[in-house]
């Protein structure tokens, strides 16, 4: 859950250039007839952030909406999309998923609003995102229902994932603890919602489980040999969490690092206490 730089690309305008690349070809007067609308759409996706519930799916196209699919799936050298699509796969520059925190170079592109109800958002730079194969398995073609009419923070307008959004607990016995992840409290009203149904609905809490248990087992390792070789644990500590900030505060590292240093007892076993005998 990081909060992306957004693309530096005129997205209204770039309907002009796609549409006007279409008129020697096969869709031109199909690209024509729907090009002012298309514009309108885009502008009111900027408007509104991508908010699902102010972006209605366009009808009169569906049935075409192959034309659209072949703008990301066959973009050609010179086209106006296809440097923007190669460089968001391939040059992002992140070492973990934006959406969910884990570690791993993001290996796919997202669209926010799904290309399948959304055909004319699917070369719409500011749609586009890196986001691991897990958590687009997970998306799918998801943007809400009637309780929550949005699911997903936006990689790009949330400004909130500026900010750490979740809070780890971790509960003894320390030799093996329970954990709780959950939304941090005090979040703005009409964010905490949306936290919690991302990390619902690309099942977060359950895969950091699994990452969880293997972290601990590092961190006690971690702390037993700090002790042996007369390190400070702690100070040893917040500079993993230190580093693992500059990913972004919500990244998987930075969230665990944080629950264990601000855990007094914890950092109390880590420190002095006997630490398991597998280790």
């Amino acid at each position: 859950m990081k909060r992306l730089q957004p693309p530096a690309f005129n997205s209204v305008a770039m309907v002009d250039q796609l549409v006007a690349e279409r008129q020697a070809g096969q869709n031109a007067a199909f690209f024509t007839q729907h090009a002012d609308e298309w514009k309108q759409r885009v502008q009111t996706y900027m408007e509104t952030q991508g908010a699902p519930s102010f972006n209605p799916r366009w009808q009169a196209i569906q049935a075409d909406r192959a034309k659209f699919y072949s703008l990301y799936s066959h973009p050609r050298p010179g086209q106006v999309q296809e440097p923007i699509i190669r460089a968001m796969r391939k040059n992002h520059g992140l070492l973990e998923c934006p959406a969910c925190g884990d570690r791993g170079v993001p290996d796919t592109l997202d669209h926010y609003l799904p290309q399948e109800h959304y055909p004319h958002f699917v070369v719409l730079p500011h749609n586009l995102a890196p986001m691991c194969g897990t958590c687009q398995r997970a998306k799918c073609s998801k943007t809400g229902d009637g309780q929550s009419p949005r699911f997903f923070l936006h990689p790009y307008f949330d400004t909130a994932a500026d900010e750490q959004l979740v809070t780890l607990t971790i509960e003894p016995p320390f030799n093996a603890p329970t954990h709780i992840l959950a939304v941090r409290a005090g979040l703005d009203a009409a964010i905490a919602p949306v936290v919690e149904t991302h990390l619902r609905e690309l099942g977060i809490p359950q895969r950091f489980g699994g990452w969880f248990t293997t972290q601990y087992t590092r961190l006690l390792r971690n702390a037993s040999n700090l002790r042996t070789a007369g390190s400070d644990v702690a100070a040893t500590l917040g500079s993993f969490r230190d580093a693992a900030r500059l990913a972004g505060p919500n990244c998987w590292d930075h969230v665990f690092y944080d629950a264990v240093l601000s855990n007094a007892l914890l950092m109390a076993y880590l420190t002095t206490s006997d630490l398991p005998a597998y280790l």
